[in-house]
């Protein structure tokens, strides 16, 4: 592989704030990008508690993603993943219209940084994927490559009844499997679903908890930003805790949006001061001109080639915050720190960078 995820790094590396991302920390996901690919969108997933230091590593692949590492080869899940990906990026194959693109979720703790097992997120088309029957066939179809993986009858009913109590206009946005977790499990995010309809939904699919305050919570929240997504796993049951991943639909330079949030998320003590004010630090453009040094290779040989029609630039804006719910447990937070690299339109670049920065 000529390029990789690490040269990426090197670029974005010197906005990272170590109170999110220390050395330490930042150790391991070296280590694991050198193996994958340049990618899409890639982010660091950090804990915004008081003395939370562990990060982990997110990157999401599109159907033109080169093959991954030689490395790789011969390790089950990323047989799997390769396999999965071939049939993928067939333009008749049912996973072709149904799945946008393929994430991999890295859980950098009690594991090897080098041959981890991630968890395989998949992003869905929400035009097409609203049916019980379309969830299940893409679940086995990527379980069917996980020896020991199958889906269950239990998970299939799940899967099933999750499509069907769907309020109106609400989306299945994201199916994964968890297969770093200690018991494997299937995740599901619901998007474009109202703060009024959340307790509703999660007893009608068996979510069996107490309230405790959800919906004020969901509420509360809501206030701050411009959507909420759902997310919960599936077992044998419905699994009592939830993400509710918070969305802001415009990315503006320091948005007084995400302080604002961030400064509430203070005030409730599940987020430091000094972590809410690198996190609000990270957004941003980065090009050639101010690390000519670390910029990647690959992308050089681009720049050269697109001339003066196109200008090259990593960005960085804050993906969301997540906040993890469970009725026993005190409430988290998390920060996703968003990368990428693009080739912008040099007549649209004021206007890129405005919405961006």
């Amino acid at each position: 592989m000529n390029s990789s995820i690490a040269d990426y790094l090197r670029v974005v590396k010197p906005y990272l704030h170590p109170q999110l991302v220390s050395a330490e920390a930042l150790l391991p996901i070296q280590t694991l990008a050198r193996n994958l690919p340049p990618c899409t969108l890639a982010m660091f997933e950090c804990r915004l508690g008081a003395g939370e230091s562990r990060v982990d590593l997110l990157v999401w692949l599109s159907n033109y993603t080169p093959n991954l590492a030689e490395s790789f080869a011969g390790v089950t899940v990323w047989q799997a993943c390769t396999d999965f990906y071939q049939e993928w990026v067939q333009p008749k194959s049912l996973l072709h219209d149904t799945v946008t693109a393929l994430g991999l979720e890295f859980d950098l703790v009690g594991q090897s940084s080098h041959l981890l097992t991630p968890c395989i997120l998949l992003t869905l088309n929400l035009e097409i994927v609203s049916d019980g029957w379309r969830l299940k066939e893409i679940a086995n179809r990527l379980h069917s490559r996980l020896p020991g993986h199958s889906v269950s009858p239990k998970i299939e009913s799940h899967l099933q009844l999750c499509a069907n109590s769907l309020p109106k206009g609400a989306r299945i946005a994201n199916l994964g499997v968890m297969l770093s977790r200690l018991v494997p499990t299937v995740r599901v995010v619901v998007k474009k679903i109202h703060p009024t309809q959340w307790l509703g939904y999660l007893r009608e699919i068996g979510w069996g908890e107490a309230p405790n305050g959800l919906s004020d919570l969901v509420s509360t929240l809501s206030e701050f930003v411009d959507s909420i997504a759902l997310s919960f796993d599936i077992s044998d049951t419905i699994e009592p805790r939830i993400g509710l991943e918070c969305h802001l639909s415009k990315q503006l330079r320091v948005d007084s949006r995400w302080q604002s949030f961030l400064e509430e998320l203070v005030a409730w003590r599940l987020c430091t001061s000094t972590k809410k004010d690198a996190v609000l630090a990270w957004p941003g453009l980065s090009q050639k001109s101010d690390s000519p040094e670390s910029w990647p290779q690959n992308l050089s040989r681009g720049d050269i080639f697109l001339k003066t029609q196109m200008l090259s630039f990593f960005w960085r804006n804050i993906y969301g915050i997540k906040i993890v719910y469970h009725p026993s447990q005190p409430l988290a937070a998390k920060a996703y720190l968003a990368f990428g690299h693009e080739w912008f339109d040099t007549s649209s670049l004021i206007e890129k960078k405005q919405r961006i920065s």
